[in-house]
């Protein structure tokens, strides 16, 4: 989606929290994740701990995607919407009718 709308004014930041208790390999998963996905856009690795992460998104720290629009207005999809055959398609019409509006 960031190449596919970044003209239109779509950005797109990810974020990973990496714990020092974490391995290299885990860090080195993170890594291969981003490139088999083709993730060209910003790419944020923290080094807080999991619970501070946890507080502050009001989540567990499962795969989420949080869609902010023009105004600041925003909507969270969750690993469950993320995990299904359609979730994909989920966040891309949000962001396509964030997008149109001005």
């Amino acid at each position: 989606m960031h190449q596919k709308y970044a003209s239109q004014g779509l950005v797109v930041i990810s974020v990973s929290i990496e714990e020092e208790r974490q391995s290299k390999k885990d860090q080195e998963d993170v890594l291969k994740f981003l490139q088999k996905r083709n993730a060209t856009m910003t790419n944020l690795v923290l080094d807080e701990s999991s619970e501070v992460w946890a507080e502050k998104l009001g989540a567990g720290l499962r795969p989420l995607v949080f869609v902010f629009n023009r105004d600041g207005r925003w909507e969270r999809f969750d690993a469950t919407v993320l995990g299904e055959d359609d979730g994909d398609a989920k966040v891309e019409k949000l962001v396509v009718e964030w997008l149109k509006q001005k």
